[in-house]
């Protein structure tokens, strides 16, 4: 997986936390877990996930999302408002990178992202260029804009 391809977003007022590992269409599905779901594509393979009322979280998240390609480990940490994401299992990583915005990218030996970890995840935070933010938050009005036709139907 490539640093490049992997969005990280955070919208404090809307308290929701986005991470997409890879730019395809997609739509969101349920977990077991009640503020996580998936993003899938039409080939139902996990392309992300996102968290709901982050804030309100008031105990840990551990969980893992089979993708056809690996298996990726989410832990919350409510006490130091720390998300982590693995990218393999056992996550393991070489080089460290921290961003201006307080995510903390992995790396093994060969250069490959093993996963990302979103400091103070509660924070507003992102990837993202100005850019890449606008053209996301449409992505997302559009998105509900179905959903809402979708469930009308």
């Amino acid at each position: 997986m490539k640093k490049e391809n992997v969005i990280v977003w955070y919208d404090k007022k809307a308290d929701f936390l986005e991470v997409i590992f890879e730019k395809k269409k997609g739509w969101f599905e349920d977990t077991l877990y009640d503020a996580l779901s998936v993003r899938v594509d039409s080939d139902k393979n996990i392309i992300g996930f996102s968290i709901l009322g982050l804030s309100g979280l008031n105990r840990p998240m551990h969980c893992k999302l089979n993708t056809s390609q690996k298996q990726i480990c989410i832990d919350y940490d409510v006490g130091a408002d720390v998300l982590y994401v693995s990218f393999q299992n056992p996550p393991y990583s070489v080089n460290h990178e921290e961003d201006e915005n307080g995510i903390v990218w992995n790396f093994n030996e060969k250069g490959e992202l093993t996963g990302i970890t979103v400091i103070i995840a509660k924070r507003s935070v992102s990837s993202l260029s100005p850019e890449q933010r606008k053209h996301f938050e449409e992505s997302m009005k559009r998105n509900e804009s179905l959903m809402k036709k979708l469930s009308e139907m």
